[in-house]
């Protein structure tokens, strides 16, 4: 399935964390889905894009932006209690998401990628909210054997510029290349847990009005 020079916006179906799964939505029986030159934008009532278990989707040269929760969400997949395999995510853009308030979203969410490959990004957060730029985190199956590289992530007010939970069941997850921008005093990059994680960094770059680049609370990064 190939979705080509398309604008979905608007959508107001939906309400609450889960009320509306997304702009476009695609579960374990969607595969092979390729979106490119394309806007999901001022969605009301979910998320913009979310892949909920799709394997082998491919998002280029895409804009994702202002809609309620996460712009692009990638799930495990509710179904089969799997992972969205083989993800592609390059050349887009996803930022100003989490509108909504009440529910906040971030620009990327993923709980449940294997063997994506994300790179040549921005993803910025909303101004407003607790969320960041990009959340990590193991609801169903824990994301791993990821890679993420020459992205920038913009956070903005009191989220962080990734915020990862219960990391310590993803492996293999590197990031090389990087630009991670925070213009608020909170944390960079925060792990909720308390043991350090055997990921990768290389050739990354750091701003932030914080020097607070931390494993928790209390561990420097």
């Amino acid at each position: 399935i190939t979705i080509e020079s398309c604008n979905i916006d608007s959508n107001a179906a939906g309400t609450g964390y889960n009320g509306n799964p997304g702009a476009i939505y695609s579960d374990v029986t969607g595969n092979h889905i390729t979106i490119r030159n394309s806007t999901i934008n001022y969605n009301r009532g979910g998320n913009g894009y979310y892949i909920d278990g799709a394997d082998n989707v491919l998002l280029e040269h895409h804009t994702v932006m202002y809609n309620a929760q996460s712009g692009i969400r990638v799930s495990w997949g509710t179904a089969d209690g799997g992972t969205s395999d083989s993800l592609i995510i390059r050349y887009c853009i996803s930022r100003f998401n989490g509108a909504d308030l009440t529910v906040s979203g971030y620009a990327l969410e993923d709980d449940g990628t294997s063997n994506a490959n994300i790179y040549y990004n921005v993803f910025e957060s909303g101004r407003q909210g607790w969320c960041g730029a990009f959340g990590l985190s193991t609801i169903g199956t824990a994301p791993h054997n990821n890679n993420y590289y020459n992205n920038t992530f913009i956070t903005h007010g009191n989220g962080y510029a990734i915020q990862i939970n219960n990391y310590t069941d993803m492996i293999g997850m590197v990031f090389k290349n990087n630009i991670f921008y925070n213009d608020d005093g909170t944390y960079g990059i925060y792990f909720f847990g308390s043991t350090t994680p055997s990921w990768t960094y290389n050739n990354n770059c750091y701003y932030g009005l914080s020097s607070m680049w931390h494993l928790g609370s209390d561990r420097t990064y």
